[in-house]
């Protein structure tokens, strides 16, 4: 299936589809043929020159954690180790989780215990919150279930208050072209006074 993705001539997807052939292989028990998959796609990576490719630094840790699997501890802290000074600009959404459970699995095998608790901390911090696509510096929560379980535990005057912040940044933020945002404009000013005001009354 590589060589077809290859001969397609489309590299992204090949590299982004290797995590799929890897899962049927583990799923049918072969650890060994998993590990090869990922290391044919990074070979292909690596044949496009200095071009960091999307998903590149997720396929190295995958291939951590498969190696931490078979009980090579310094070939998968090699690989976390690439897949780091790749960052971001080569990983999908979701590697910094999956990288900080890589580095919590060796760490556990080297018997590091409060090493491996501070990273499973953080892997919960990176999939809490999120990057909104196309706005640079904005945050999300993960899943929706996550932001009204933490909006739940704040107190009324809490809530109160942050609505009050938020309503005041959005105000200024939207200051020039208010009239798409009246409607999140007003849900803040609703819940920080208790009031909800008109439309015409923002605008």
């Amino acid at each position: 299936a590589m060589a077809s993705f290859q001969m397609a001539g489309n590299i992204l997807f090949a590299i982004t589809g290797t995590h799929i052939l890897a899962d049927i292989s583990l799923a049918q028990g072969r650890l060994r043929e998993a590990v090869r998959t990922y290391e044919q796609s990074l070979q292909l990576a690596a044949e496009q020159g200095d071009l960091v490719l999307r998903g590149a630094a997720d396929l190295y840790t995958r291939l951590s954690e498969l190696q931490c699997e078979q009980g090579d501890l310094e070939a998968a802290k090699q690989h976390l180790l690439r897949s780091e000074a790749l960052g971001k600009k080569g990983a999908l959404p979701r590697w910094r989780y999956r990288w900080c459970v890589a580095q919590a699995r060796i760490k556990a095998a080297q018997g590091e215990l409060d090493t491996t608790l501070n990273l499973l901390d953080e892997a919960v911090e990176a999939r809490v919150l999120t990057s909104v696509p196309g706005s640079p510096g904005r945050l999300r929560f993960g899943h929706a279930l996550i932001r009204q379980t933490l909006y739940d535990q704040l107190t009324t005057p809490r809530r109160v208050q942050l609505h009050r912040r938020a309503g005041g940044v959005l105000e200024t933020l939207y200051l020039q072209n208010p009239e798409p945002h009246l409607s999140e404009l007003a849900r803040h000013r609703e819940r920080a006074t208790g009031e909800r005001p008109s439309f015409r009354r923002l605008a």
